[in-house]
């Protein structure tokens, strides 16, 4: 049943959690000698992020990864597109991913022994991540400058009025709250919005924006939601009494905003909520175009002029994992590396152009729920 399915998602992740728990490593038999491994290891980074960004700290934190490391040194680069980066994993290319929670799944599905998942990513959780669930976004959608912009809380069930927007930089995300899962968000134009798309039923006939096949946020989950909506992807010009949504790929989370800005899409997937990324410049991001409290001018509006229409279920949060073509040894000491950088100022500084603030070890059965979804995925969804 389409509609059923949702309940079957039990994706074993704690919306907000703690750093502080850990499982055990998971043990992968080793068939690498360490005598074989490679001088030069090469990390990559899946294009969820800005490019531009994650490279402007790939120097700092390749030098961090060799003096953790010694005897190694480590190239990091951004894949093309989501699936460059499993290409070149078994390709040998690349030794360390950082994958998403789909992308772990389906190697460990369709490659088994080939990839060990050695970390789950922690991020910040928006404040709206803890209400009911049915309940954010309405939340969301409900402020006129952004559904954090015009509120300070004090504390979690204290919402008091603000006249500064630039308080959602503050209260958009705490220290106190954790998050191991995401959603995907679908966007819209508050104009699009306003006259009348407010559902996912909404979509048929429409141009919507989405990310490669092999994205969670930007593919999958959306494709589930399509599903048990009656809808279907084509590249052709859709067909709104067959349920049909064109599909309109682009690279990354904020690339899928920005399409649906210029007019390329009447809708757009990403994770959730990647307009904070267009909306706030960081030191990481190089950005010069904006006012003194941070926000991008080109896209000061963007709380203004859009509207959230519908949220996912809960996706585990992406990995770091490495290619079992190196040695156990050397993963134990990669695993180690990261977690041990993230707690340094430069190291955190780094990875949070990832947005991760730390780390928790991981198991492959972690990732239960995901490999659920990537079924159900290449059972319904491929044809």
């Amino acid at each position: 049943m389409k509609k059923s399915f949702i309940s079957l998602l039990a994706v074993s992740a704690l919306v907000l959690a703690s750093c502080g728990k850990t499982a055990e490593c998971e043990v992968c038999p080793t068939v690498a000698d360490p005598a074989n491994d490679p001088a030069t290891i090469n990390v990559q980074f899946v294009p969820s992020k800005n490019a531009d960004n994650i490279m402007l700290v790939a120097p700092a934190l390749e030098s961090l990864l060799a003096a953790n490391i010694p005897g190694h040194t480590f190239k990091i680069s951004v894949g093309t597109d989501f699936n460059a980066v499993l290409e070149g994993m078994d390709a040998g290319q690349v030794q360390v991913g950082f994958l998403t929670s789909q992308q772990y799944a389906q190697a460990s599905l369709e490659r088994p022994g080939k990839v060990q998942v050695l970390l789950t990513s922690v991020r910040n959780a928006m404040y709206v991540q803890q209400l009911p669930y049915a309940q954010q976004v309405e939340y969301m959608n409900n402020q006129a400058n952004g559904y954090h912009g015009e509120y300070v809380i004090d504390k979690l069930s204290n919402l008091s009025a603000s006249a500064n927007p630039a308080q959602y930089k503050e209260v958009g995300t705490t220290m106190d709250l954790k998050a191991t899962a995401y959603a995907a968000q679908l966007t819209t134009m508050k104009t699009t919005y306003d006259a009348g798309l407010t559902s996912i039923k909404g979509l048929a006939g429409k141009k919507v924006c989405a990310l490669s096949s092999s994205s969670g946020s930007g593919y999958i989950y959306p494709s589930v939601l399509f599903y048990e909506n009656g809808l279907t992807w084509t590249t052709s010009t859709p067909d709104a009494a067959k349920g049909e949504v064109q599909y309109i790929q682009v690279s990354g989370h904020t690339d899928s905003l920005k399409a649906l800005l210029r007019g390329d899409c009447d809708a757009a997937f990403s994770y959730n909520d990647a307009r904070r990324d267009l909306y706030w410049a960081s030191a990481s991001s190089g950005a010069a175009d904006s006012d003194s409290d941070g926000v991008i001018d080109e896209y000061k509006d963007i709380f203004t002029n859009t509207r959230v229409v519908a949220l996912s279920t809960l996706i585990y949060n992406d990995t770091i994992s490495a290619s079992t073509s190196i040695s156990q040894d050397l993963r134990n000491q990669i695993q180690r590396a990261f977690m041990d950088i993230i707690k340094t100022e430069d190291g955190l500084k780094a990875l949070s152009a990832y947005t991760h603030i730390g780390y928790k070890l991981a198991t492959d059965s972690d990732y239960e729920g995901e490999r659920t979804v990537y079924k159900f995925k290449v059972e319904h969804l491929n044809k």
